[in-house]
């Protein structure tokens, strides 16, 4: 082990012992809702940018909300990722028609497959199934000589069934069950046969939601249960002489969540609401004598209580809901370090439309379960354990925004924004663990001075920090019809350790989307796209040589090279159900890092055909 690396082996050991986590998944049900402006929903995770293509569609029915920075945002927010409804990286769309089915092939063996069927769609009943495939085989990243050989391979799988029915008058019931099966192989690995994985992840979802209305009583319901689990969890203080790591039973969690809301009006204009979350959380033990005789320690199975009351009063174009967010947690973290029981956090949005400008203002926040399903959402990549069960806090996420338009087809909107968070788990570090000090010392390119005093750091990838810090954000657009559209959006959020706005674990300093589409004539469409992730700053955890923490816990020395993916696709219609496609991502052939140790391919076009039925 060099000296430039700090590898607590107690550590290793002790996330050996922790095997699951628990994510609560309950979804928001929908209500029937009137929303006047625009929705603009946030997204913070790194985006795995140019592995597969999106089916290009063109939809039966124009969606009501404009998702773009331009407008206003809805009263509303999830207040927590569900499941994807068809897997990884899949898209959604609406159609009239009952059936879809969408394939693609392209370089290095990618593939994608979604297939669908509504067996039953009445006004009043609706129940289908859907499947979807990702996949990817061929591509040998260079990642050192002895993984010369090693390929890139990877299989997402899931079959989901749901159903919803509305009973006349009373309400609408809706469940939903989905399974994802997940295969692949740490193909950063920097010795020969990298390690594999396998991950299941099942949930079940049920809500029922009265008839709603701005003067009558309305309330709902639901239910959810997801088990999340990873086959194994590999030890790189173990590897053996020929570069294989000793393995452990990776985490496994299952999450039950209750939730509940009730609205009572006080006039046409206003009403108080209460939104009621409960949260257990369980632990699987090991299952086999290896996995508990490496047992330190492991994390109770806890819970979380959530409240949400507020006030809302709405009239003409002004709509104002003040309230706050009440987090009671019980047992979470280490025995020696609980999570406190109670957090506070404000609820307050403000929403002004006024035509040709608008503006709204946020303050939010509440507790994150630090789980394997909610890691999972920010690192497909994660480490396999469950480094700790301390929920993260975000005190206050404050944001305000004006936008103008549209104006003969132009719109403009500037959004200004402040994320304070605590206990910000420290993802994406799993590759170069796995990796020991060889990659640390060849690859990182870490400093092994700071003004003259040796530094020392730490990789393990449970460690969590502190972060706060401002956004600015500017969008651009002009809608010309489905002859041209172009839709642009750049943000500004410095970095540097502990003081950001977390943007994902990669954590740029700017990031860019821009897409340009056409629609020359009815059947055939255009669409040029382009995504930018500069100054991406990672935070690391370093020590002074004596073990003595630096001013500053977190360092960002290491720079991530820039991401930027140049993407060109084009789909024409032969018959009104029968479309083909093609798409071509990173045209300029850019070579980037996911995350270290994670390299991404270069130039792959993708051809696809869609049926409707």
């Amino acid at each position: 082990m060099t000296t430039m690396t700090r590898i607590n082996i107690k550590r290793a050991v002790v996330i050996a012992a922790i095997i699951t986590g628990g994510a609560s998944a309950s979804a928001q049900y929908d209500q029937s809702i009137n929303v006047e402006g625009k929705y603009v929903p946030e997204y913070i995770g790194h985006e795995r940018i140019g592995l597969f293509p999106e089916p290009m569609r063109f939809p039966a029915q124009e969606s009501e909300l404009n998702y773009s920075l331009s407008g206003v945002n809805a009263d509303f927010e999830p207040q927590l990722v569900p499941l994807q409804a068809t897997g990884w990286e899949a898209t959604r769309s609406y159609s009239n028609r009952r059936g879809y089915l969408d394939l693609s092939l392209g370089s290095w063996l990618r593939s994608t497959l979604s297939a669908g069927y509504r067996l039953v769609d009445t006004p009043a009943t609706l129940a289908g199934v859907r499947f979807q495939h990702n996949s990817t085989s061929l591509w040998k990243p260079e990642v050192s000589a002895a993984a010369a050989d090693t390929r890139m391979w990877r299989y997402d799988e899931s079959f989901g069934v749901y159903a919803a029915h509305s009973f006349a008058g009373a309400g609408r019931l809706d469940a939903s069950l989905d399974y994802h099966l997940g295969n692949f192989n740490y193909y950063g690995y920097i010795f020969p046969s990298a390690p594999t994985q396998t991950l299941n992840d099942v949930a079940f979802r049920a809500g029922w939601n009265s008839p709603s209305g701005r003067d009558i009583l309305t309330w709902h319901v639901g239910a959810s249960v997801r088990y999340f689990g990873y086959r194994s969890l590999y030890l790189p203080e173990a590897t053996s002489s020929a570069g294989v790591p000793a393995s452990a039973q990776g985490s496994r969690e299952t999450a039950a969540a209750l939730e509940a809301g009730l609205i009572f009006p006080l006039s046409s204009l206003s009403a108080m609401g209460l939104d009621v979350e409960g949260q257990l959380v369980t632990y699987a033990d090991p299952n086999d004598e290896a996995s508990r005789a490496k047992s330190v320690i492991a994390p109770d199975n806890y819970g979380m209580v959530s409240l949400a009351p507020y006030y809302r009063f709405v009239r003409s174009r002004l709509n104002i809901s003040l309230g706050a967010r009440v987090d009671l947690a019980f047992k979470a973290g280490e025995e020696n370090d609980r999570y406190s029981t109670f957090h506070i956090a404000p609820d307050v949005r403000l929403d002004f439309n006024g035509g040709a400008v608008a503006l709204y203002i946020r303050a939010t926040g509440g507790s994150r379960l630090n789980t394997l399903a909610a890691n999972y959402e920010r690192d497909y990549y994660q480490t396999p354990a469950v480094c700790s069960s301390r929920p993260e806090y975000t005190p206050l996420d404050a944001k305000a925004g004006i936008s103008f338009g549209p104006f003969a087809g132009f719109h403009a909107g500037l959004e200004i924004g402040y994320r304070m968070t605590n206990g910000l788990h420290n993802g994406g570090w799993y590759m170069p663990w796995l990796n020991l000090e060889d990659i640390y010392s060849t690859s990182l390119a870490l400093p092994g001075e700071i003004d003259g005093r040796p530094v020392e750091y730490d990789f393990n990838p449970a460690t969590s920090y502190n972060i706060r810090g401002f956004s600015l954000g500017l969008g651009l657009g002009y809608d010309a019809g489905r002859y041209f559209r172009l839709d642009a959006s750049a943000y500004y959020q410095k970095q540097n350790g502990d003081s950001g706005y977390f943007n994902g674990y990669d954590r740029p300093e700017w990031t860019t989307e821009v897409r340009a589409e056409t629609n020359p004539w009815r059947t055939l469409k255009f669409a040029l796209g382009y995504k930018l992730r500069a100054m991406r700053k990672m935070a690391v955890a370093a020590y002074w040589g004596d073990e003595s923490r630096l001013n500053g816990p977190f360092i960002t020395d290491y720079r991530l090279p820039n991401t930027s993916l140049l993407s060109f696709s084009a789909s024409y219609g032969i018959t009104e159900n029968f479309d083909i496609s093609i798409q071509a991502d990173n045209l300029l052939n850019r070579e980037s890092l996911y995350l270290p140790g994670l390299p991404e391919p270069g130039l792959a076009i993708n051809g696809g055909i869609s049926l409707r039925f």
